[in-house]
């Protein structure tokens, strides 16, 4: 069993939903349950390999990605006006 993560809501009148790594393709519920059953399938239709185009998160790229480089500050000097930055 697969077990992949979930984004919804309570609207009105019916539960809106979407399964994370296809934050484009939204279903719809009459109760949470109902909602969790449409996106079961929905996930199945996406990743079947029966649709072309589909657009989807890349987990293991967001991952992979460095953290900015920390770029050093200029020193800071207090003058009698109130606080400059040296340049």
């Amino acid at each position: 069993m697969q077990t992949t993560k979930i984004v919804y809501w309570e609207g009105d009148c019916l539960w809106l939903g979407y399964v994370q790594e296809f934050p484009d393709y939204w279903t719809q519920g009459d109760s949470l349950d109902d909602l969790r059953d449409h996106l079961r399938n929905l996930c199945t239709e996406l990743t079947g390999g029966t649709l072309t185009g589909i657009r989807r998160i890349d987990l293991a790229v967001a991952e992979r990605q460095r953290a900015p480089r920390r770029v050093p500050l200029p020193c800071r000097t207090i003058s009698s006006e109130g606080l400059t930055l040296d340049t």
